[in-house]
């Protein structure tokens, strides 16, 4: 007998490939080459994919598309007068709008639950190899001397960059359990894992928010588990009052668990913390946004804002750095369209929303304008709310 593999099916995996590269290609110097090659690849087929929509003259129906394209255009204004970076300003933006033409044609091909499943497989398969290669190459694993500097490099990153890619997987995961019914209890495997990596790189300065936010997203989910909404309403009660017990045991600050717990309220909170230290650093954001607050100082302008030791730093806020690079119309685009993405959703896509809210309080203390997995989760926050109805989704 046969096993029978849909094109369709080994060309989405191919695009998550190739969308979605490790990061370990850009640590490991012997790889060096291959991250070449694969992003010269998604350029080019990312420039194809735009090319060939344009000629079947496909129509996006899509008013937030039309938002983000407008975001991307006064970008593209702005860097008419800082020339010297505008072409890497364009490196980045090609491939995010590919994607998106990909989710949009296949959702108009009423593929998109044959996307998601790729996609989730990918995924997946990467949060895996992360657990596996941070044991291997942590402090007390086998590879330990591969770590440079502060960060812990890993096949999603360094330790601060494991939030964006793991709410990447999960709103895939998300979308697809909405549309199919399938991956449920694989998707609270992946979380719990995503959990446990975020906790094990926070040894190696890892992200305290990024770690708190997956942990309050699994929460999230347990809740919206219909069994466990009736038991908490039925005995309210007796959870207010295990709450209130746990909470004094932690300030007391008895049992194993209190002591790391502690220690992240510590690392907000000292005076030497990496939040209290942003406070200078968004100060200094806002003055530099008062010197061009209409064109910005183009999409380069990254590091530019001092910290309290007087080095050139990112904004360490996604609003104030796009703020930075395009002025004020250029974050009202960005607004807009996150907006527009999530207004008038369905009440079965409200996971994918929490992903994207989730995002957006990370982007208050972190940055990346042009990661591509946010942008999937809006995209897919409009196709969803606009092309699937109660029919095709499954409880």
């Amino acid at each position: 007998m046969r096993i029978k593999i849909k094109k369709n099916s080994i060309y989405y995996f191919l695009m998550a490939v190739l969308f979605f590269e490790p990061v370990i290609f850009l640590v490991m110097p012997r790889l060096s080459v291959i991250h070449g090659l694969i992003q010269i690849l998604l350029l080019m087929w990312s420039l194809f994919i735009i090319l060939y929509t344009i000629i079947k003259r496909k129509h996006v129906k899509y008013s937030a598309i039309i938002l983000l394209l407008c975001f991307f255009m006064w970008l593209i204004i702005s860097n008419l007068f800082h020339l010297k970076t505008g072409r890497d300003f364009l490196k980045e933006m090609i491939p995010v709008i590919a994607i998106i033409v990909i989710i949009i044609d296949a959702t108009q091909k009423n593929e998109l639950i044959v996307l998601l499943k790729e996609f989730s497989i990918y995924g997946s398969i990467v949060v895996l190899s992360n657990l596996v290669s941070q044991l291997l190459c942590g402090e007390n694993g086998i590879y330990h001397d591969w770590l440079q500097s502060w960060q812990a490099y890993y096949v999603c990153g360094n330790a601060n960059s494991f939030i964006f890619h793991y709410l990447l997987v999960l709103g895939v995961l998300f979308a697809y359990i909405q549309l199919s019914g399938s991956f449920v209890i694989w998707s609270y495997i992946v979380h719990v894992i995503m959990i446990f990596s975020m906790f094990y790189a926070l040894q190696y300065g890892g992200s305290t928010t990024g770690f708190v936010v997956m942990i309050a997203l699994l929460l999230l989910r347990i809740i919206s588990i219909r069994v466990v909404r009736e038991f908490i309403f039925k005995y309210y009660k007796i959870a207010l009052i295990g709450g209130f017990i746990f909470a004094t045991w932690i300030v007391i600050g008895n049992g194993w668990k209190s002591e790391w717990l502690l220690d992240i309220l510590q690392r907000y909170l000292n005076e030497n913390s990496s939040f209290l230290a942003r406070g200078i650093i968004w100060n200094n954001a806002m003055q530099l946004i008062t010197e061009a607050p209409f064109l910005g100082h183009g999409t380069s302008a990254v590091r530019i804002v001092k910290d309290i030791d007087g080095i050139l730093r990112s904004a360490h806020n996604n609003y104030l750095e796009i703020t930075i690079m395009g002025g004020v119309p250029a974050l009202i685009f960005y607004l807009l369209y996150i907006i527009k993405s999530l207004k008038g959703n369905r009440k079965q896509s409200y996971l994918l929303i929490v992903v994207v809210i989730m995002y957006l309080i990370v982007y208050m203390v972190e940055q990346n304008p042009f990661y591509i997995g946010f942008y999937v989760m809006t995209t897919l926050c409009n196709v969803m709310k606009n092309n699937i109805g109660e029919d095709n989704v499954k409880s």
